[in-house]
C-alpha cells in the first residue's frame, strides 16, 4: 500500500535470499501482491476469500517494518533521524500519487454518479487528502442514518490514514528513545553507540503498540463499528513490523535455514486461513487480527534470513513481484472503479466485479510509471527536501479545493430549497397546529381525492425534498433528548404533540419507527394527543435475540427491557410498534430472513402480551414497502423520466410479514397497514403528490411521512375507540 522501498539495514549480513539484491526483497513485493490481491479480489466479491479484507492488516506490517528498517539504518549510520528528509521521502512516495487518483475519482463521480453522490464525496476528497478519512468512516459507523448510504468510492483511503497518523509520531518517538539511551550510557560512562540501545527502541514501540492493542481488544467488543476504522486500534499491527525491524538490527535474531522454512510457511498458511475463514461476523479488529499480522510477520522473519526458504521462493516469482510493484497505485485504483462500475450496474456481479479489478491494472500501471516512479526519482525532488515538501504541500492543497469545490457546487444548487423535519413541539401544556398539506406537494394527501395520483408519473413541476437534499430529510428527534444510537441503552422517550394530552401513545421501535414520528406527530397534534417516542436503530421491540452485523444485538436486548419496565411502570392508552426486517441470531450462523419469519413473529407477540395483559391496546405497523435501492440515486439521474424509477409491488412488499402474522388471534392488537398510501398500484412510484418517498433505500423522507398525517390518525382513533 504505502511501505517505502526496503533499504538493507548496516547490522544485517550482506547474506540475501536467491533473487535478491542489496535494499531490495523480492519477498516483501510477493507479500505486497498477496495482501493488495486479497483486497482487491474481496472487493470484487469473490465469495471464497470472505476475510480479503485482512490484506489491509498484511500492509500494516509490511510498513510497519520497511519504514522503522531504513529510520534503524539512519539512526545506526548517522546516529540521528533527519525528520524533514523522512516526511519529503514520505511526500515523494505518497502524495502525489494519491492526489491524481483523488482528483480522478472527483472526475469520475462527476462524470457517472449521480449528483446526490456529490457532497458526501466533497466531504471524502477533504478527509482523505488531509489522511483523516478513518476518523470520519468511525463517526460514520455510529450514526444510524449514514448506514444506508451509499460506499464511498474513497473509503479505502482510511488505511493510508492510518499509516500516515502513525508516521506522524513514530519517527519522533524513536529519536526520543536514541536519546534517552545516549543520554543514559553517558551518565554511566560507558562507550556511545551510534544507535539508541535496541531495549530502548523496543520499549518506545512499547509504550505505543501494548496500549494500542489493549484498546483494539475492548474496543472491538465494545463498539465494533468505529474500532475498525481508528488509528488507536491499528497502530499495534504496524508496531509489529516496527518491531521486527528493530529485532533483526540485531543478527542473533535471523533465522536459520530450518526455522526460515518453517516459519514462513506457516506465516503464509495463517494468511491464507485468514482470508478464506474470515467473515463479517468476526469481531475484527481485536484478538483476530493477531492470525494474519503475526502471519505476515513470520513471512518477513523467516525471508530476512537470508536463506532460501518455500516461502520467500513463492513470493519471488515474477508476476507476484511484478503485481507486489503495483500494489500502491492497484489499491488507490481498484475500489473508486469498483464503485463507479456498481453504481452504474446497480448490483455488481463478481464476473463483472472481477472485470473492473481486472481493468483497475491500467489506471494503476500508468499512475505508477507517470507519476510514483518520477515523483520518487526525481534528482531535484530527492536532493531538496523543501521542494519535496512543498510538492507535498500542494497535493493536499488541490485534494482539499477539489473537495471543496464540488461541495460547494452541491449546496449552491440546494441554497434555497425547503428541508423536511419532524415539526417542533410547543411548550409543556401546548399544541402546536397540524401544517396542513401543500398544496403544490400535498405528498400522501392527494390520494384521498385523486385516485390516478399514484399511477407512476413522468415528471413534476418540483419535487420536495429534492434527490440532492433527500438523505438529509430525516426526523429530527434528537434535539427533543432522545437518540438512536446503535449503543443506547436508555428508556428515556422524546415526546410531541400535546404533552398534556390524557391520551398518550408510545411509539417503540427501531428507525422503521423512527421514520414514522413525523406522520404520527400530524396525526397526535391534529387529535390532541401526546406521543412518546422511545426509538433506537436497528433495534426492532421483539423478546427474541437479533442478528447485527453477525453479531449478536445485545445492546438491543438490553434497551427492549429497560422499555417494558418504563412503559409498564406507567402504561400508555396505546403502544405503537414499528420494525424493519431481521434475523434471528443463532451462534455459528444467522438463518436467513425467511427463515426466522416464524421466530420473530413469536418474539413480536412475547413483547406485546406484557401490555395485552394490562388492557393496552397495540397497534403494529406493517413494514413499509422496501425498494433496497438509492432511491434519490434514480430520481437525480431521471428528473424527467421517472417511470424509471418505479419498481413492482410484489418485489418491495414482504409477504407473510412476521409484525402482521404475530397479531393474528392476538387480542387488543391491531395492524396498521400503509403499502397502498405507498404504493398504492402495481409498479409503485417514487413521487407521489410532488413530495419523494424515500430518503434511501428503505426509509421514508420525513416530508412523505408528514403527509400520512390523516390516514394514520383515522386508523389510531379508531384503535382507541
Amino acid at each position: 500500500m504505502s511501505a517505502e522501498t526496503a533499504a538493507r539495514p548496516a547490522a544485517l549480513p550482506t547474506q540475501r535470499p536467491a533473487g535478491t539484491s542489496a535494499g531490495y526483497r523480492r519477498d516483501i513485493q510477493g507479500l505486497r501482491a498477496v495482501a493488495v490481491g486479497l483486497v482487491v479480489l474481496y472487493h470484487a466479491g469473490l465469495p471464497w476469500l470472505p476475510g480479503g479484507f485482512v490484506g489491509v492488516d498484511i500492509f500494516f506490517v509490511i510498513s510497519g517494518f520497511l519504514i522503522t528498517q531504513g529510520l534503524v539504518q539512519e539512526l545506526a549510520v548517522r546516529g540521528k533521524i533527519s525528520l524533514a528528509g523522512f516526511y519529503a521521502r514520505r511526500a515523494r512516495r505518497i502524495l502525489p500519487a494519491a492526489t491524481v487518483t483523488l482528483l480522478g475519482t472527483v472526475a469520475l463521480a462527476v462524470a457517472f454518479l449521480p449528483s446526490t453522490r456529490w457532497l458526501q464525496l466533497g466531504e471524502d476528497v477533504v478527509s482523505s487528502s488531509t489522511y483523516l478519512m478513518n476518523w470520519e468512516l468511525a463517526g460514520r459507523s455510529i450514526d444510524y442514518l449514514a448506514r444506508d448510504q451509499a460506499a464511498s468510492p474513497l473509503q479505502h483511503f482510511w488505511s493510508l490514514a492510518v499509516e500516515e497518523q502513525f508516521y506522524v509520531v513514530w519517527p519522533v518517538a524513536l529519536l526520543a528513545a536514541a536519546a534517552v539511551a545516549t543520554a543514559f550510557r553517558r551518565r554511566r560512562g560507558r562507550r556511545v553507540r551510534s544507535v539508541g540501545s535496541q531495549s530502548y527502541l523496543l520499549l518506545a514501540l512499547a509504550l505505543v503498540a501494548v496500549p494500542s492493542f489493549a484498546w483494539s481488544v475492548h474496543l472491538t467488543q465494545s463498539d465494533p463499528g468505529p474500532a475498525y476504522f481508528v488509528s488507536t486500534t491499528r497502530l499495534w499491527e504496524l508496531g509489529l513490523g516496527a518491531g521486527l525491524a528493530i529485532v533483526l538490527a540485531d543478527p542473533r535474531f535471523r533465522a536459520g535455514p530450518r526455522a526460515a522454512r518453517v516459519v514462513g510457511g506457516l506465516g503464509l498458511a495463517a494468511i491464507g486461513v485468514t482470508a478464506l475463514t474470515f467473515t463479517a461476523a468476526v469481531p475484527f479488529p481485536g484478538y483476530a487480527a493477531l492470525l494474519p499480522t503475526l502471519g505476515a510477520t513470520a513471512v518477513l522473519w523467516a525471508g530476512a534470513s537470508g536463506h532460501s526458504s518455500g516461502s520467500a521462493t513463492l513470493l519471488g516469482l515474477r508476476p507476484m513481484v511484478w503485481v507486489g510493484g503495483l500494489s500502491y497505485s492497484l489499491y488507490l485504483w481498484h475500489w473508486p472503479l469498483i464503485v463507479v462500475a456498481t453504481a452504474m450496474t446497480g448490483t455488481l456481479r463478481i464476473r463483472y466485479g472481477l472485470a473492473v479489478a481486472l481493468f483497475s491494472l491500467v489506471p494503476a500501471w500508468l499512475s505508477l510509471h507517470l507519476v510514483e516512479q518520477p515523483a520518487l526519482r526525481a534528482p531535484s525532488l530527492k536532493s531538496d527536501n523543501a521542494k519535496s515538501l512543498q510538492l507535498g504541500a500542494i497535493c493536499t492543497l488541490l485534494g482539499v479545493v477539489a473537495g471543496l469545490g464540488l461541495q460547494v457546487n452541491v449546496l449552491g444548487q440546494t441554497a434555497n430549497e425547503p428541508t423536511g423535519t419532524t415539526g417542533t413541539t410547543g411548550a409543556p401544556g401546548t399544541a402546536t397546529a397540524p401544517a396542513p398539506p401543500s398544496t403544490t406537494n400535498p405528498g400522501a394527501a392527494v390520494l384521498a381525492t385523486d385516485a390516478t395520483a399514484g399511477i407512476p408519473a413522468e415528471a413534476f413541476a418540483s419535487i420536495v425534498p429534492s434527490a440532492l437534499t433527500a438523505s438529509g430529510d430525516a426526523p429530527q428527534i434528537d434535539g427533543h433528548g432522545c437518540t438512536i444510537d446503535l449503543a443506547s441503552t436508555a428508556a428515556t422517550p422524546c415526546s410531541f404533540g400535546n404533552l398534556e394530552s390524557a391520551v398518550t401513545l408510545a411509539l417503540v421501535g427501531d428507525s422503521h419507527a423512527d421514520q414514522l414520528v413525523p406522520g404520527i406527530e400530524q396525526a397526535a397534534l391534529a387529535h390532541g394527543w401526546r406521543l412518546d417516542v422511545y426509538t433506537r436503530g436497528s433495534c426492532p421491540f421483539t423478546d427474541v435475540m437479533v442478528d447485527l452485523d453477525g453479531r449478536a444485538n445485545e445492546a438491543c436486548d438490553e434497551r427492549n427491557k429497560n422499555v417494558t419496565t418504563a412503559l409498564l411502570a406507567d402504561p400508555p392508552d396505546l403502544l405503537l410498534v414499528a420494525t424493519s426486517r431481521y434475523q434471528v441470531f443463532k451462534q455459528g450462523g444467522s438463518p436467513s430472513l425467511e427463515a426466522s419469519k416464524t421466530r420473530m413473529a413469536s418474539g413480536f407477540q412475547g413483547a406485546w402480551e406484557p401490555f395485552v395483559a394490562q388492557g393496552v391496546p397495540v397497534v403494529t405497523f406493517r413494514d413499509t414497502p422496501r425498494p433496497d435501492v438509492l432511491v434519490p440515486d434514480c430520481v437525480a439521474q431521471n428528473e424527467q423520466t421517472l417511470t424509471q424509477c418505479a419498481m413492482d409491488r410484489s418485489a418491495i412488499v414482504w409477504d407473510d410479514a412476521p409484525e402482521v402474522t404475530a397479531a393474528e388471534g392476538m387480542p387488543l392488537v391491531h395492524v396498521l397497514d400503509l403499502t397502498d398510501w405507498i404504493c398504492p398500484t402495481d409498479r409503485c412510484p417514487v413521487v407521489i403528490g410532488g413530495v419523494l418517498i424515500y430518503r434511501d433505500g428503505n426509509h421514508l423522507t420525513a416530508t412523505y411521512s408528514r403527509s400520512l398525517g390523516e390516514p394514520i390518525g383515522a386508523q389510531l382513533a379508531a384503535a382507541l375507540g
